[in-house]
């Protein structure tokens, strides 16, 4: 793959990330939840379609251990593939940098302190709505601003201008959590940037990498764990050997080995690991849902009435009380059931929908604390 066509690659999955990362908060699903969001409030987590209860400390501990075990295992076969392809920090530090650096020297500062309150304006927003609804949020700023909610934001908003302005990729060399944890995750066959294995004696030593490496590195003495694959040292040293007739010598290294290999008994571990926690959270994650409704059989006992038999479940570890609804009219009775924490419960209920009624049946129940799932109830006769 040409550095080029591998520039095009990264530019598509940096904007795919970031576009994900700043549109999800403004993503709802089917159960009129956001797609990603904690509720701190009532300590629920938001996550494609399901409702994750921090009551069940469990599922909680296998969300963040398989994200800890993922992390570990990415870095052991990519190193810090993450920093410069996804990272949000990485991608407007570059962002903000190229841009400014377009412009005429004298406003070149101005600018990039311009863009970089702008960058911060638009991540610390952005960050909050993962907690608050983005509506609910800007309410809450125009109508009573000061908050708890307010006084993080500032703060996030104040750390990230500073960072965005003054520090920049300098974050990611010598404060960065991950460039510190790196160090016990690589190994000797974790990919990284440097000298093309082979190629080191067409090495010029012209130092347009070393000036141009926006974490102030030697990229020629690798593997250094404060390098983050942002390839900036690979496109300079290009531009620099094409004029020559040659290539750049400096790219994407497989370790010691110089090639890819899953014999490695840390790597093997970490993904039987993530594997194993994989399966765990999804049956776990499904047997904890909220409220499960569902109907074995809807027999008709006269025009407009119906019976149903039906199958609950509360997957919390609260006792609750289900209220069912009917859509386009009509009534349950029992309207009510009361469930006991984790308890599952069969009963049988009388619907009366009208003669005026056509059409399946939905029902929709709810918990007291707001959980919600709908069945819809195909007709038949007895």
């Amino acid at each position: 793959m040409t550095i080029s066509c591998r520039r095009r690659i990264l530019r598509i999955l940096q904007g795919t990330a970031v576009s994900f990362f700043l549109i999800a908060p403004f993503i709802k699903t089917s159960n009129g939840n956001g797609l990603i969001r904690f509720d701190a409030e009532r300590l629920r987590l938001y996550l494609f379609n399901n409702i994750i209860t921090f009551d069940n400390f469990f599922v909680t501990s296998l969300v963040i251990l398989l994200f800890v075990f993922i992390f570990i295992f990415v870095t052991q076969i990519f190193g810090r593939i993450w920093c410069g392809w996804f990272c949000p920090q990485s991608f407007f530090s570059k962002l903000i940098t190229d841009l400014s650096g377009k412009l005429k020297k004298n406003y070149r500062r101005a600018a990039a302190v311009f863009l970089a309150l702008l960058s911060a304006l638009i991540l610390s927003l952005n960050w909050m709505w993962y907690f608050i609804p983005p509506a609910d949020f800007i309410y809450g700023a125009v109508n009573h601003f000061g908050g708890t909610a307010y006084i993080i934001w500032s703060v996030i908003f104040i750390a990230l201008f500073l960072d965005f302005a003054f520090v920049g990729f300098l974050w990611c060399r010598y404060l960065c959590p991950y460039a510190k944890m790196q160090t016990l995750m690589s190994d000797s066959d974790t990919l990284y940037v440097g000298l093309l294995k082979g190629d080191e004696d067409k090495c010029i030593n012209c130092l347009a990498c070393v000036r141009k490496c926006p974490v102030k590195i030697d990229p020629r003495k690798t593997p250094d764990n404060a390098c983050v694959y942002c390839e900036t040292c690979i496109v300079t040293c290009e531009k620099v050997l094409s004029k020559r007739g040659g290539s750049s010598v400096i790219g994407y290294n497989w370790g010691s080995v110089g090639r890819f290999t899953v014999k490695r008994a840390n790597l093997l571990i970490t993904m039987s690991i993530a594997l194993l926690l994989s399966v765990m959270l999804v049956y776990n994650v499904f047997e904890s849902r909220p409220l499960f409704v569902k109907y074995d059989s809807l027999y008709e006992s006269g025009v407009g009435n119906y019976r149903a038999e039906l199958k609950l479940k509360n997957g919390i570890l609260k006792n609750t009380i289900v209220t069912f609804d009917i859509e386009n009219g009509g009534t349950v009775e029992p309207r009510t059931v009361s469930l006991k924490a984790k308890e599952k419960k069969k009963i049988t209920v009388t619907i009366r929908t009208g003669a005026e009624h056509s059409g399946d049946i939905k029902i929709k129940a709810v918990t007291s604390g707001g959980f919600t799932d709908t069945i819809i109830l195909k007709k038949r006769n007895n």
